[in-house]
């Protein structure tokens, strides 16, 4: 064997997997915590998009051609704030700390800590956080939403619920409603701006004067402005819907669609089968994202020509 190729042959078995075990780390260690919003300053084409995460897989080469005709249409402004809110690991304990929940656990009471999900808990209650974001919390053992409940919260339950959240320092100066289900939870729903949001920012359940679920999605309760940017006209967002539908899912975010280089999506719809979807409706509406943006989107509401209701949403921050 000559010295070359020995050469090569110790590159191989030593120097490639030792950069493989590099990458590797060095990841790991990129997903120990939130990135700091200092990368994003002044940085406006590398603001996430809105649906950052969320994969819908679509079939390469596949195309069927839809047709969206509008009946309606809006008064977009050119230019809407983006909010933000860091999620961050200390903030998640001091919220545990506050319900008494100082240990975290897993199911089976092992020591459990992991960038997408903690659960802590005591012999009463429990908290599952996804992303240092989302939050769920309650009574040890209940089914949430689960009962014989038919009648809305009474006035009292919802001031118990709103003297919770504000105990624990998350109620939003952004909450417009407090709407009671008969289901016997209480929405929070949330406004940046003159805009709702696409979800709601807290839904908690009262009975028998104590809060026994909550669901919490904690960017929309807390995120603060953080810049202004220029939003897509409605054609380029119809366009983009569009052409999403058509690929089957898979669009990209940065420079027109690419499915091979990025497949970060920025747009989503309610169902592909149909030739015509007739939109009735246009809106604006913000949308939480990781890693803790509040983003405009447009959303499209109509009726395909099947008869069955269509929704399609698009990232609204135009991005060149």
């Amino acid at each position: 064997m000559t010295w070359g190729r020995v050469m090569r042959r110790v590159f191989v078995l030593i120097f490639i997997p030792a950069a493989i075990a590099s990458l590797f780390y060095l990841n790991i260690l990129g997903s120990v915590g939130p990135p700091s919003i200092d990368m994003f300053v002044e940085r406006w084409d590398v603001l996430p998009p809105a649906y950052d995460g969320l994969v819908i897989l679509g079939q390469k080469g596949y195309y069927k051609g839809h047709e969206i005709v509008l009946t309606s249409n809006l008064n977009a402004p050119s230019r809407l704030m983006v909010y933000y809110w860091r999620p961050e690991k200390r903030f998640i304990e001091g919220l545990a700390e506050r319900l008494g929940l100082g240990k975290v656990v897993d199911m089976t009471g092992r020591p459990y800590i992991s960038m997408n999900v903690q659960i802590y808990g005591n012999e009463t209650h429990w908290m599952k956080v996804r992303g240092f974001s989302r939050v769920e919390f309650g009574v040890a053992g209940y089914r949430p939403h689960v009962g014989q409940v038919t009648q809305p919260p009474d006035k009292k339950a919802m001031k118990i619920a709103v003297r919770w959240l504000e105990d624990l320092g998350i109620y939003s100066k952004r909450i417009y409603m407090i709407e009671p289900k008969p289901s016997g939870v209480i929405v929070f729903k949330v406004r940046f701006g003159e805009f709702e949001a696409d979800s709601p920012a807290a839904e908690v359940e009262v009975r028998d004067g104590r809060v026994i679920y909550a669901k919490l999605n904690l960017i929309l309760l807390l995120a603060q402005p953080y810049k202004e940017f220029e939003l897509k006209d409605l054609d380029s967002a119809l366009k983009l819907l569009k052409a999403t539908i058509d690929i089957g899912g898979v669009l990209s975010n940065a420079r027109g669609w690419s499915p091979e280089k990025d497949a970060r999506l920025s747009a989503i719809f309610s169902t592909s089968d149909f030739n015509v979807a007739t939109i009735g409706k246009i809106e604006i509406k913000y949308h939480a994202s990781w890693p803790g943006y509040v983003i405009p989107i447009y959303v499209f509401k109509g009726v395909t020509d099947s008869g069955e209701d269509f929704t399609g949403t698009v990232d609204a921050i135009y991005r060149g």
